[in-house]
């Protein structure tokens, strides 16, 4: 579910209050003894950031990087691991997560196992407290994977951990930092708006670019949306910036009734908007890129899936795979003896066909007219027999009965050279 598979795992075991920046690598944060204008500041020209890149009058991160305030640059890493898993009972933690100005935190609890029968004394709770108000409540679900997004208004955001029943392993999530006009470039990942689910601010601009490699396509499902209507929108526009054509646009209220959209390029750009009063809960989106899919014509242009080759100009498996229709995805064919689906192209590897044995199970097999010998099928029929009805295969192609050797062609019957046999003593 994230946008990739982290880079960076920390296990929380103190019990105390700390804060995290926006990087997470450390908590010893560097000095800005260049002189440059840090992040978020106003701008004219690059050389004057220590971003060294200006944009929109503001010292912002290049495409594809975000802010780490702890080291004072700009870097590709900007998602993180929180686990709590397995600890021992009896404590509470608490976790204040900071980052830099004009970004706020998104927090994704992607496995929780607390205990339901206890909620006041075993579960996680996150924080955020604007005119102190908590915006969150006590979650204590027992083993489930069904993933909890929150994000925070500002740039803080906080979570708490109460762990008394034993026999419960605890949660495990992550954190990033997102900022005004995001770039993502990762194959997978979720956008939701500062404050989801608990309402968004005022006179809001957010954007997002989703940035997929050349050929490829991004698509994009909003799984919830509650925006105030005919005031506050959500545009997705097909293209890098508003300039392309936009493919949706929303007021209201959108719940239980996924809304796929799929660019017609590389880049999808999202905006959100609010105006000076009232709000809704926001918006939550994944997305996920890639290329044509299986069956699909490809060419320059349009490129396949990575995990498909474009054979013929059409997207294939790889030889040696076959596609499953069940995940997706191109599979290794099977060997001999592996049980198989006959509906399926190319599902037993290269020599052997799905067939029905004598127990009625289809099975990788050779054809009738073969046998198989370490897992190759070869010309030939081993039920014959030159020697009380036994044959010996020594070679593939070679038969030796009683010192004499006899090149297959045909087997005919016992004790006897028939056509196609030719005797060598």
């Amino acid at each position: 579910m994230g946008i990739r598979n982290y880079v960076l795992c920390v296990l929380f075991v103190i019990n105390n209050i700390f804060k995290v920046s926006g990087s997470g690598t450390e908590n010893v944060c560097v000095n800005n003894e260049t002189g440059k204008l840090v992040f978020g500041m106003d701008c004219t020209s690059s050389t004057q950031c220590i971003t060294e890149y200006c944009y929109n009058t503001k010292c912002v991160c290049p495409t594809g990087k975000s802010y780490d305030a702890c080291n004072a640059r700009c870097t590709t890493e900007n998602e993180y691991t929180i686990s709590f898993e397995d600890m021992p009972p009896g404590s509470l933690y608490n976790w204040t997560f900071t980052a830099p100005m004009y970004t706020y935190v998104t927090l994704v609890l992607c496995y929780i196992d607390l205990n339901p029968s206890n909620c006041l004394n075993n579960y996680v709770y996150v924080t955020e407290n604007i005119n102190n108000v908590i915006s969150s409540e006590y979650i204590c679900l027992k083993n489930t994977s069904s993933a909890l997004y929150f994000a925070s208004r500002k740039n803080v955001i906080s979570i708490n951990y109460k762990l008394t029943d034993s026999g419960y392993r605890g949660f495990r999530g992550s954190y990033s930092v997102r900022g005004n006009n995001t770039v993502l470039t990762d194959t997978s990942g979720y956008i939701m708006n500062p404050g989801y689910p608990y309402g968004y601010l005022e006179n809001c601009y957010y954007t997002w670019n989703i940035s997929a490699k050349s050929g490829h396509l991004v698509s994009l499902s909003l799984l919830y949306l509650d925006l105030e209507t005919n005031w506050d929108k959500l545009t997705v526009y097909d293209g890098p910036n508003t300039f392309s054509s936009p493919i949706y646009v929303y007021s209201g209220y959108i719940n239980g009734t996924k809304k796929d959209l799929t660019s017609t390029s590389n880049n999808m750009f999202i905006v959100f908007t609010s105006d000076s009063s009232n709000s809704g809960r926001g918006f939550l989106a994944l997305f996920v890129t890639q290329g044509q899919a299986y069956g699909h014509v490809c060419n320059s242009t349009h490129k396949c899936s990575d995990d498909l080759e474009c054979l013929g100009g059409i997207c294939s498996c790889n030889v040696s795979f076959y596609y499953d229709i069940t995940t997706g995805h191109c599979t290794k064919a099977l060997l001999h003896g592996a049980m198989c689906e006959p509906s399926i192209n190319n599902m037993c590897a290269t020599g052997f066909t799905c067939l029905t044995d004598r127990m009625n199970t289809t099975r990788c097999l050779c054809s009738s007219d073969q046998y198989e010998k370490l897992g190759t099928c070869y010309w030939g029929n081993l039920n014959c027999s030159l020697i009380s009805r036994l044959c010996i295969s020594v070679m593939p192609n070679l038969i030796r009965p009683a010192g004499h050797f006899y090149f297959r062609h045909s087997c005919r019957g016992p004790h006897e050279q028939k056509e196609g046999l030719q005797k060598r003593y």
